[in-house]
């Protein structure tokens, strides 16, 4: 403990020996610009000792001329800036000295602290500053390239920085006018100087400098006047720093902004403009901060909406799949997961949606936001649907094939052989034993039908509307008998395609004669063609009868199911396999108790 205190005593002794040594000029300003403090050199140069001049504002012994820019180096403190400066500072005999001021700072309780060196005039020299005196007391302690020149820019003075970044000796300098100047940059620099004569100051101009290999390098220069005793200017001095480094970093930020933009640009453009529905949820927040506009087209509602209350997309989610949907989206994932699920869009329509969600984490590997990327997957269940549907048509089909030839045979023999004993023997059962029998033979050629090969159609170019007209004019005494109106609505265009004729009349009557089926009490029967976008036609066939459960459309097409109590299920499931090899569509839409529509896609011919 005491060789400690002995060291902290030396160390003020030491700190006193030097400010009463030193040749520099060193003064302490309180919050309020009063003298505090000056050394024995300050002392010195202004004549006055230390009591006679302590709690007197600094001001009042600078030259008033030099008092505005005075003041100006003083703020630059307060931003933890210094750029040297000179000013004059009043003796007691009345004149003035000339401090040129190299350091200053701001300590940390607000005192001011300042190290000036006197200037002093050469006789040989007369207004002009000598170049020792200047160079020792300003350039020698500046970081940054500095030099002086006359008021016919001839070099007075340069310090190492500038003779290092510019390339010339001091030697070579002085006395001479230097071609640092790009042409292009004279306007610049005259305007400068005119301002700086006039009684300003330029701070930190941003510029360019010539080196001398030619080089052309950004700067920033810092010009002021020098004077002499009187106020008159004698020189400019000017400081330079150079940014050659700084411009190029900028360069390199500015670049990997523009790059990031652009980055930006293309990821909005994409997002905007792809099917999938992108949406960016904030954690904090509580809220979407994007949702890509593919969202409207797809759930048909204003992204606004969402936008203001993010649970409002629970009130599009289908009834059954809501509160999976829930659980989903409202249970913290730590990882991506997915889910499909159903919604029913502001026009109505049940679509099926696949939902992506990854969570987003900071640096700090806490999750802040969840990325989610929906899609409309309709079409693929759809796809999915028919897959099974014809996976299944084709293992009936093969096993079809083998049972109605080996059943037709023997039925074929058995039928003739009742028609030879009816014809003998008058029974009552005979009738309807070859009822049963024709009924039996037509299921057969149900599954032969189901069982023919694409390759076995005989297809040529027919009108799609003369094939419909032919079949409402065969089933119009049935509609009559059953109190139905089939209401056409053809295209005037005959609207060719390639088809086998009579399988396609077979779809078409099987659709007619069910749907004259689902209206009990009488009703109307449309039938409409529409020519679609995509090269298609698209035959619609709408009852108003009493409609089909959602569960029981899905089933639609599997062997032997039917909807009707006396059904075999054949019918759909011949006309679904009849429509897949006219390379068509086959779609059912209903509703319990409003009736259904068969919508039947076909390529038209090109």
């Amino acid at each position: 403990m005491n060789n400690l205190s002995m060291n902290m005593k030396e160390v003020e002794l030491t700190a006193k020996w030097f400010t009463t040594v030193t040749n520099d000029l060193l003064i302490l300003l309180n919050q309020e610009g009063q003298i505090e403090y000056i050394n024995p050199s300050f002392e010195r140069a202004i004549q006055y000792s230390l009591s006679e001049i302590k709690n007197q504002n600094y001001l009042t012994f600078v030259h008033e001329q030099d008092r505005e820019h005075t003041l100006e180096h003083l703020e630059l403190l307060k931003k933890d800036q210094f750029i040297p400066f000179i000013n004059r500072y009043k003796r007691k005999d009345g004149t003035y000295y000339r401090f040129h001021w190299i350091m200053a700072a701001i300590s940390g309780s607000g005192y001011i602290q300042g190290v000036a060196r006197p200037i002093e005039y050469s006789n040989n020299h007369g207004k002009v500053l000598s170049t020792r005196t200047w160079y020792n007391s300003f350039y020698g302690y500046s970081g940054e390239a500095a030099h002086m020149f006359d008021l016919e820019g001839r070099v007075i003075a340069a310090n190492t920085a500038f003779e290092k970044l510019f390339g010339w000796t001091a030697e070579e300098m002085v006395g001479k006018e230097l071609e640092i100047i790009p042409p292009d940059r004279q306007y610049e620099f005259d305007q400068a100087k005119e301002e700086v004569l006039n009684g300003s100051r330029i701070v930190n101009f941003q510029t360019l400098r010539v080196k001398k290999d030619g080089t052309i390098i950004p700067v920033s220069v810092t010009y002021s006047k020098v004077c002499d005793d009187n106020g008159e200017i004698v020189a400019l001095s000017a400081i330079i720093k150079d940014l050659t480094e700084l411009v190029n970093t900028q360069k390199i930020v500015e670049q990997q902004s523009e790059f990031m933009a652009e980055q930006e640009k293309l990821l909005k453009n994409i997002s905007d403009n792809i099917n999938e529905i992108v949406c960016l949820y904030d954690i904090q927040m509580g809220k979407y901060v994007y949702i890509s506009p593919s969202y409207e087209r797809v759930w048909g509602f204003d992204l606004q909406e969402v936008y203001k209350d993010a649970n409002v997309i629970f009130d599009t989610v289908y009834e059954e799949d809501v509160d999976q949907a829930r659980a989903f989206f409202l249970t913290p994932h730590h990882s991506a997961k997915e889910l499909e699920y159903r919604i029913v869009t502001n026009g109505g329509e049940l679509k099926w949606i696949r939902t992506k969600v990854t969570p987003v984490k900071d640096n700090d590997g806490t999750i802040v936001r969840y990325l989610s990327i929906s899609e409309d997957v309709s079409e693929l269940k759809e796809s999915e649907l028919l897959i099974k549907k014809s996976d299944k048509l084709g293992v009936v089909g093969q096993l079809a094939a083998g049972i109605a030839h080996e059943i037709r045979n023997p039925l074929t023999a058995v039928k003739g052989f009742l028609q030879l004993l009816n014809q003998e023997t008058e029974t009552k059962y005979a009738d309807i034993i070859l009822t049963e029998l024709e009924r039996i033979e037509f299921i057969m050629n149900e599954f032969l039908m189901l069982a023919k090969p694409h390759e076995e159609m005989k297809m040529e170019e027919k009108s799609i509307v003369d094939v419909l007209k032919e079949v409402i004019t065969f089933m119009g005494p049935e509609a009559i008998l059953n109190q139905v109106e089939i209401i056409t609505e053809f295209t005037d265009e005959p609207l060719m395609v390639i088809c086998e004729q009579k399988q396609l009349k077979q779809v078409f009557i099987n659709l007619i004669k069910n749907a004259i089926e689902a209206i009990p009490s009488g009703g109307q029967v449309f039938v409409r063609t529409m020519v679609k976008s995509n090269g298609f036609v698209c035959i619609e066939v709408e009852d108003n009868g009493v409609g089909i459960s959602n569960e029981k459309i899905e089933r639609l097409g599997e062997p032997f199911y039917s909807s009707k109590e006396k059904g075999t299920g054949l019918g759909l499931m011949v006309s679904f396999k009849i429509i897949e090899n006219h390379k068509g569509t086959f779609q059912i839409f209903s509703e319990e108790g409003n009736g259904t529509t068969v919508q039947i896609l076909l390529p038209l011919v090109k």
